[in-house]
């Protein structure tokens, strides 16, 4: 996510890293398929979550 972060680069990856793991699950759950291996949907559903909750943290939490 483009911006300042206060916390640096960890604080920003542990949730992107949650981020990508919720993506998958979603996207699982409403029919994007599975987000298995490397490959263009895992990358796209993990990414998009990455950002979501990125989003959440720095509008709610920060």
């Amino acid at each position: 996510m483009p911006g300042k972060d206060g916390g640096g680069w960890i604080v920003t990856m542990a949730p992107g890293i949650g981020g990508a793991f919720v993506g998958g699950y979603v996207g699982k759950f409403i029919g994007l398929g599975h987000a298995t291996g490397v490959n263009i949907g895992s990358i796209i559903t993990a990414t998009l979550g990455a950002f979501i909750i990125l989003f959440i943290y720095n509008r709610f939490i920060r």
